[in-house]
C-alpha cells in the first residue's frame, strides 16, 4: 500500500511538474541574448529595427532599436512576465497611453506559450511563421509587431571577434 502512495506520488509529480514548464515564444537562455528583426505598424506609422533581449538576473531587458541606431524603447519583464516596465521612449510614442498600451503588449508577448500561438485571446492574435517569427496583433488597436530571429553564425561571431583584437593591435 505505501510502495502504491509512494509511486501515484511521484507520478503525479512527474505529470505536473512538466506541465508547469511553459514553452514560451520568445525564451531567453540564462547567460545569452536573442535578437529579432522587429516590424511595429500602427495605422499607418511604422518603426523597423532590431530588438535585443537578453537575460540578466533572471528578469528580461530588451531594447528596440531603428534602423538608424536610435533607441526606440528599453523595457524590463519581471522574473514571474508579470510586471512590465518601459524607459527611453522615443519622443512620438512617449505618450501615457501608449505606454499603456506597450506594456500590455509586451506582457502578453512574453506570457505567450506556444500552445496559444494561432489562436485568438482577448484582444490579441499571435501567429508564429514558418521562419519561426511571430506576429502579434493587438486587434483593438490596430497595432501588429513583426518579430523575425537573426540567425548568428557562431564562426562569423569569432571571425568578427579576432578582426576587433586585430584592429585595436595596430591602432594601438
Amino acid at each position: 500500500m505505501a510502495r502504491c502512495l509512494l509511486f501515484v506520488s511521484l507520478l503525479l509529480t512527474a505529470v505536473f511538474g512538466t506541465a508547469a514548464q511553459k514553452d514560451y515564444v520568445i525564451d531567453v537562455p540564462h547567460s545569452g541574448r536573442v535578437e529579432y528583426r522587429f516590424d511595429m505598424t500602427a495605422r499607418g506609422a511604422s518603426i523597423t529595427g532590431i530588438a535585443i533581449v537578453k537575460n540578466v538576473n533572471d528578469s528580461i531587458k530588451g531594447m528596440l532599436v531603428n534602423e538608424f541606431g536610435i533607441k526606440a524603447l528599453a523595457f524590463a519583464v519581471s522574473p514571474d512576465r508579470q510586471q512590465v516596465s518601459l524607459s527611453q521612449l522615443m519622443p512620438m510614442i512617449d505618450k501615457w497611453y501608449v505606454r499603456r498600451v506597450l506594456k500590455s503588449d509586451i506582457k502578453f508577448l512574453f506570457n505567450a506559450t506556444t500552445a496559444t500561438a494561432g489562436t485568438k485571446s482577448g484582444n490579441y492574435e499571435l501567429v508564429m511563421t514558418e521562419d519561426r517569427g511571430l506576429c502579434l496583433t493587438n486587434v483593438k488597436y490596430k497595432i501588429t509587431y513583426t518579430f523575425t530571429p537573426i540567425e548568428c553564425d557562431p564562426q562569423l561571431q569569432e571571425s568578427d571577434r579576432q578582426n576587433n583584437e586585430t584592429t585595436n593591435d595596430t591602432a594601438e
